[in-house]
């Protein structure tokens, strides 16, 4: 069996997955069912086809199984389209979701992907409304983008974090930390360097 054809294969094993996950209303299954989809679409296909696809694949989530399974695919979704370079579809993708998931954990990361969506457009209301949705090192983060965004000296009021983040979130918080902060520069890109 050829590489290309178990990849094939691990994408249905990981859509079934997605799919049982939204019937059991497991929302954490459903999160990891779809980064694994991610993951392999990226070893098979251009970024392009793998935004087609996810976004293919959250439609069919939202006719089959409604607006809150959907606001879950939506999360991954928004990723996916910020690292594609498109802020303004995902920070609208990241919100709508938010705003279905008001008493859901998961909530907190939608308001995540949205406050970074909103710090590409240079929307300071928007990071700060992203932030008061968000949770621990995340929150931390939003807050100090939006006092950056907003003119603030960076690191006063509201620091970056150090921990809390994942490598790949520390890592671009720790370049945006030392765009703004001149003294300690150095230190934030060696967390940048050590996270990624």
């Amino acid at each position: 069996m050829s590489r290309w054809r178990r990849v094939e294969e691990a994408i249905g094993w990981a859509n079934d997955a997605a799919k049982a996950a939204i019937e059991d209303g497991d929302g954490a299954g459903l999160s990891a069912a779809m980064d694994a989809i991610v993951n392999l679409h990226r070893l098979t296909l251009t970024p392009a086809e793998a935004l087609e696809a996810l976004t293919a694949l959250h439609q069919s989530i939202i006719e089959a199984y409604g607006g809150e399974a959907g606001s879950l695919s939506g999360i991954v979704l928004a990723q996916s389209q910020l690292s594609n370079g498109q802020p303004i579809e995902a920070h609208q993708t990241a919100s709508e979701a938010r705003a279905l998931l008001t008493d859901r954990p998961e909530a907190a990361g939608a308001a995540w992907v949205e406050g970074m969506a909103a710090y590409q457009l240079g929307r300071t209301d928007a990071i700060s409304t992203a932030a008061e949705a968000s949770e621990g090192a995340q929150k931390q983060a939003l807050l100090a983008l939006a006092a950056q965004s907003g003119g603030s000296p960076a690191g006063l009021e509201h620091p970056f974090p150090t921990v809390g983040l994942s490598d790949r979130d520390q890592a671009l918080i720790s370049i945006e930390a030392a765009r703004s902060d001149a003294v300690g520069a150095m230190e934030h890109l060696r967390r940048a360097v050590d996270a990624a």
